[in-house]
């Protein structure tokens, strides 16, 4: 049995966003980052082996903790639901990334609120969404 992790963005869209990450990773030391909606831990695993980000300083997040399968970050694993609250302390990231999510969010405003409350000053927050009205979208969506 295969326990790789798997890949479930569009295609391509990791790679692109890692390129763009190492830029702003660039002028961190050590930063801490909140993957939001982890999944498998595919994304962590890229910005460990490709980036050398430190395991420990990354904090994956999801609603289902039982596709997360990178055991490297698996010890910062947090259960949440991205549609609350978020369980972390004022300015607690320097980075927070999340992936082909936002469009499945009920309550995005609030969700922005929490990732720039939770941001640190001088912090970025990386958010990715599929085309949703393009022609290809249309077809799988």
């Amino acid at each position: 049995m295969n326990t790789a992790p798997r890949a479930f963005a569009t295609k391509g869209i990791h790679e692109k966003s890692l390129e763009i990450l190492q830029t702003v990773l660039a002028s961190k030391t050590n930063p801490k980052i909140l993957v939001a909606s982890a999944w498998s831990g595919n994304f962590e695993k890229n910005l460990v082996e490709t980036l050398n980000v430190s395991a420990e300083d990354i904090t994956p997040l999801d609603i289902n903790g039982e596709t997360y399968m990178y055991e490297a970050t698996k010890p910062n694993f947090i259960l949440a639901d991205l549609n609350n609250i978020l369980p972390f302390q004022d300015e607690s990231f320097d980075l927070i990334i999340c992936i082909e999510t936002i469009e499945h969010i009920s309550y995005t405003q609030q969700l922005l609120r929490e990732f720039s409350r939770i941001t640190k000053k001088w912090g970025h927050v990386f958010i990715t969404s599929p085309n949703c009205e393009s022609f290809a979208s249309r077809l799988f969506f």
